[in-house]
Order: C-alpha cells, then structure tokens, then sequence
C-alpha cells in the first residue's frame, strides 16, 4: 500500500545541487548534446540525495512547472523504473503508473528499452525519432540521455530520461485482476457508503501490492482516474496527502499532486483540510464545508455544501516505517442523501 502511494512523491527533485561536485545545468541551459547531459547528470544528483517523503512532495510540483529549473518547453525530465514503469512524467502526469518499456517511436525502435539499457550501462545518449506537433521546425529525430540511480527513499533504482519531445501516449498494459471494493465510486448515496468506499479501497491497494509488488504498484493512479471506473464517479474521487498537507494522490486533477493544501480554507473560510487531518488522524470521520462542485454553475464564489472522510493509514513496511497517509474521499450534498 505504502509503496502505492509513494510512486510519484518520494522521487521529486530538490531545488539546490546535492553534490557541489556536479554542475548545475537546468532545463533552459540545454542547447546540445552536452548540456544534456549535464542536466540529467544534475537532476539525478538532487535526486539521488532525496531522504524526506515531504520535500520529494514539494518538489513535484517544481518538477511538472513550465519554467523551473526542470522544465522548459519540451525539454523536461521522466523518472522511471529499470523496467520501464513511469514514476513520474515531467509533462504529464496522465502517464504515471504507465509501463513504457515496450514503447516503439515512429521509426519503429524500441527506444524505451534502449534508454533503459544505456542508463544500466552508466549513462547514454539514444536518438528517438518523433515529430511533434507543437513545433514544425523541429528536426523528427532527436537525443535524449538517461542515467540510473538509487533512491534513498526507495531502496531500489530508479532511471531518469531527458531530452526532447517524446511520444508514449499509446504505452501501458492492465493490472492484475485484483477484485474492486465491493462499495465503488458510484454506489456512495449516504455517509456509511462513502465510509466503506474509502475503507475498500484501502484495502484493494493492499492487496494489489501484495500481488504485483513495487515495480507496477502506481499503476492504481491511473485506474483510480478513470471516469466511470471502481473510484471515480462524477464529483466523487478519492485523495491522499501527508499530514503536511502535501498533495500525493489527487483523483480528479493529477495537478494538484505535489502541492500545498494545508492551509486551505473553504468558501466560508474554514479550515477544511487541517479539520480532514484531524478527524482521519482520530481513527476516522467526516468533515462539512463548502466547495465548488465543477458540475454544478454559478457557485463558482459560494461553492456547494460537501462532505468527506478521511482516514489515517500507518505504514508497517521496513522502508516507509511509521509513515503516515490520509485518504479519503467526498461527496456534495445536493446530489447525495445526508443521512
């Protein structure tokens, strides 16, 4: 469950050199093969230094912003496992959880399988061949470098690839069929099928790692994302942060992910978030304030009574010891019974 739920926010990138012995060089400082591969020798530097599950979730969101150190046009970086599972996509984010290893570009290459390969062997360069339609001018045939490290956080290895526009929109393959909570996303009519649909999702994450393990395990994001699918219905989805507040899971608007929401309050200026950690962190409840509901207009400057719960989920596993997650999900009032 813990290995789930970390897949993307333990792996963010600090803002500062971990070791002065590896030059900056950002994304917008990269004209040529060179400064390539310095920047992806500099990300995975900071990378690599990672320890702390809260600065990885801050910096997820510096990772994925037009403009910072890591992003620029479409020169951003792709953070993945040795076989080729998407931890975290510079550009978008719909591709976490994804495996890519068998991604071919237009030429027909297995150009993911190749990166994987020069990152084992110490670090490369692998020419891909895709043309990108933001960008007439730009040649179809492009480098990118990868370069393998080992994640503090993790425990395990972890690739990093940058270089220019790609295209794994096609990529990906099913989970195992793990049964679905009972109570899903669309079965939430009160506050006891809202409670279940949380709890049951817990519990499908903990046996879906049981089952895969940690090299597929963020594939749930995408699952989780699927309107019409076991956890999403409509306004109703499931979150996950840290007590920090830091944004881990966000099942409607991965953007949200790696931000700061614990001093959000709602459109009457109460505290919700702060509220929705303390019920969950007391063993379980629920928390009512008002939000905008993206299905109903004009409450856009009032928003729409809603109602969560949320509940606190300790880590037991050696490498996450201790660490905690609050999941939950919500509901608005005016399209669901109170009782």
């Amino acid at each position: 469950m813990t290995l789930a739920l970390l897949g993307l926010a333990v792996v963010g990138l600090r803002a500062r050199p971990a070791n002065a012995q590896v030059p900056k060089v950002t994304a917008s400082e990269v004209v040529d093969r060179e400064t390539l591969k310095g920047f992806v020798t500099w990300a995975t530097a900071v990378s690599a230094a990672i320890t702390d599950i809260n600065e990885g979730s801050r910096l997820i969101q510096a990772v994925r912003t037009e403009g910072s150190d890591y992003n620029v046009g479409n020169m951003y970086l792709i953070l993945m496992t040795p076989d080729g599972q998407v931890f975290i996509h510079g550009e978008d984010p719909h591709i976490d959880g994804t495996n890519v290893s068998e991604v071919v570009d237009e030429n027909g290459t297995k150009v993911v399988r190749q990166m994987l390969a020069a990152a084992a062997a110490g670090g490369g360069f692998v020419e891909w061949c895709w043309d990108d339609p933001q960008d007439p001018g730009d040649p179809r045939c492009k480098d990118s470098y990868a370069l393998q490290y080992h994640s503090q956080v993790l425990g395990a290895d972890l690739v990093i690839v940058g270089g220019y526009y790609q295209n794994l929109s096609n990529a990906g393959q099913p989970l195992p069929p793990v049964p679905h909570p009972e109570v899903t996303a669309a079965d939430v009519v009160d506050r006891e099928t809202l409670r279940q649909f949380v709890h049951g999702s817990l519990d499908w994450l903990l046996e879906l790692v049981g089952q895969v393990g940690f090299q597929r395990a963020t594939e749930w994001k995408a699952l989780m994302r699927e309107e019409g699918g076991p956890f999403k219905s409509g306004p109703i989805y499931l979150f996950v942060f840290t007590p920090e507040g830091y944004v881990i899971f966000h099942g409607a608007d991965p953007w949200r992910e790696g931000r700061t929401v614990i001093d959000n309050t709602d459109f009457r200026g109460r505290p919700f978030v702060r509220e929705v950690i303390a019920v969950a962190q007391g063993g379980g409840g629920f928390v009512e304030y008002f939000w905008d509901d993206p299905t109903v207009q004009g409450d856009e400057d009032t928003g729409t009574p809603k109602v969560s719960y949320a509940v606190s989920y300790k880590s037991d596993l050696p490498i996450y010891q201790g660490v905690e997650f609050i999941v939950g999900a919500g509901f608005y009032r005016d399209h669901i019974d109170m009782s």
